[in-house]
């Protein structure tokens, strides 16, 4: 089965694991934090998720690209 995201949900969700992993890294504090917390309303929130039977999956598919890009650096 193959999934189709919205490119502008795959983005909150990539931006999400990024700050998530600045956070976890220590770096940012309360701006991280904050910025976290929007980005995870912008994805809870979005239209894409109005479909019948779609759920939110934290970080989804951009948490794979946050990590291959991590470990590309």
């Amino acid at each position: 089965m193959c999934r189709s995201t919205p490119s502008d949900l795959a983005r909150i969700q990539y931006e999400w694991a990024a700050t998530y992993q600045e956070l976890a890294a220590g770096r940012g504090g309360t701006t991280l934090r904050r910025r976290l917390l929007a980005l995870s309303a912008a994805s809870y929130y979005h239209p894409h998720w109005t479909a019948r039977g779609r759920l939110p999956v934290p970080g989804g598919e951009a948490v794979d690209l946050a990590r291959e890009d991590e470990n590309r650096t």
